[in-house]
């Protein structure tokens, strides 16, 4: 037979042997009760088929016979409606799987952008990072120095190269490097 699972709401297939025990679904955990199949009453499905089951099951594509009974019919039914909902729920999930697939893309794109971005980042010049800093609205000191020409004992004396982004003012440039140097000052207990 086949149930809904009242958890996730997939269709699930349990053997008939199974009716009125406690499941769980395989795909969510849920456990439920397993419905318990309404036997059929003496005599049922003796008579021949009806008209409305014979249209009904040659709209599913069913070939049957002439003489076919109403059980038999029903069973056959029974059987197209179920293969007719696997193939859906098939489809449903290959669609799924698509969608899967077309976000993992997607996502792998947007990943390859970022890279490209911060890759470009880290191949530009000490210029061209103050400018994307501004560019970006933050403001940027950059100091440049060759560590050959640095003497500690007389750094007003080493040839110091200072660029700043075009959103601070030369005199808020000056103002941060002696409130830096500041700083270091009381923190070296100079």
């Amino acid at each position: 037979m086949k149930i809904r699972c009242s958890g996730c709401k997939s269709f699930l297939k349990v053997e008939d042997s199974l009716a009125g025990k406690k499941g769980k679904c395989p795909k969510c955990g849920n456990v439920f009760q397993i419905p318990a199949v309404a036997p059929s009453p003496p005599g049922a499905g003796a008579g021949g088929a009806t008209d409305r089951q014979k249209e009904y099951a040659k709209s599913l594509g069913i070939e049957f016979p002439p003489d076919i009974t109403k059980a038999e019919i029903s069973a056959l039914i029974s059987q197209a409606v179920e293969r007719r909902e696997g193939e859906r729920f098939h489809k449903l999930d290959e669609l799924s799987d698509r969608e899967s697939e077309a976000y993992q893309q997607l996502r792998a794109e947007v990943v390859a952008e970022i890279d490209e971005t911060d890759s470009l980042l880290s191949k530009a010049t000490p210029s061209q990072m103050v400018e994307e800093l501004g560019a970006r609205n933050k403001g940027a000191i950059l100091i440049t120095f060759d560590p050959d020409d640095l003497n500690i004992e007389d750094i007003a004396g080493a040839r110091l190269a200072v660029s700043f982004s075009d959103n601070i003012t030369e005199t808020e440039m000056r103002a941060v490097l002696v409130g830096l140097g500041a700083h270091i000052s009381r923190q070296a207990g100079l």
